[in-house]
């Protein structure tokens, strides 16, 4: 399906490194296309969906804190969840 046959305007938020704001009316227009495209591709990627982001999150956050402050950075994260 050609989204630009189909009447769809085709954006892209991201331009080169930057934010593309030439072609979107606001920063939160831009924010709203990413989001719609990371929530698509957690969903349909990698079968996340949206009610499971907390746990995600958290497990992600609980490495992160693993991997800079090491063990007890983790047991110190981990007692506050």
């Amino acid at each position: 399906m050609d989204p630009v046959a189909s009447n769809y305007m085709v954006k892209w938020p991201i331009h080169g490194s930057n934010f593309n704001t030439r072609d979107y009316n606001s920063l939160q227009m831009v924010l709203g296309d990413l989001e719609a495209i990371i929530e698509d591709t957690l969903r349909e990627r990698l079968n996340i969906n949206r009610q499971d982001y907390k746990a995600l999150f958290s497990s992600v956050l609980g490495v992160i804190c693993f991997l800079f402050y090491g063990l007890t950075g983790f047991l110190n994260y981990a007692s506050y969840t």
